[in-house]
């Protein structure tokens, strides 16, 4: 294959901004239909189970899993309501790796204390 043969084959391989954006599309509907498939199975798992709950009761829930469907749709991320020690044992199990792991932890240092550490006694003066 000589060199514009070769230069004319890799420009029709490459991904163009339009493919990209067309592929992102692809990717969150797909991501869209995964969450509703996995819901649709939990009301069915939700209707079917052999609980003492209420017909009702099992509606309610089932309705509560189609609104997650809906927000996740226009938003594309997970919201409601969470109980507290979900949201405490995940904010706990972030803070652990970011404890232990600092180099993961993305960012910049904004302690007070660093830089007061930094500074010279002689700097530091109150002011009242």
């Amino acid at each position: 294959m000589d060199g514009f043969a070769y230069l004319a084959e890799l420009s029709k391989n490459t991904p163009m901004v339009a493919n990209t954006n067309a592929y992102a599309d692809v990717v969150r509907d797909n991501a869209i239909k995964r969450f509703a498939l996995a819901k649709i199975q939990d009301c069915t798992t939700a209707l079917l189970d052999k609980s003492n709950l209420s017909t009702e009761d099992r509606l309610d829930a089932i309705s509560k899993m189609m609104s997650q469907i809906a927000g996740y749709e226009r938003s594309g991320k997970q919201a409601g309501l969470c109980k507290a020690d979900e949201v405490a044992s995940d904010w706990l199990e972030d803070w652990n790796v970011r404890k232990m792991q600092p180099e993961r932890v993305a960012g910049l240092s904004v302690s007070c204390m660093k830089k007061e550490s930094k500074s010279k006694k002689s700097e530091m003066s109150s002011r009242g």
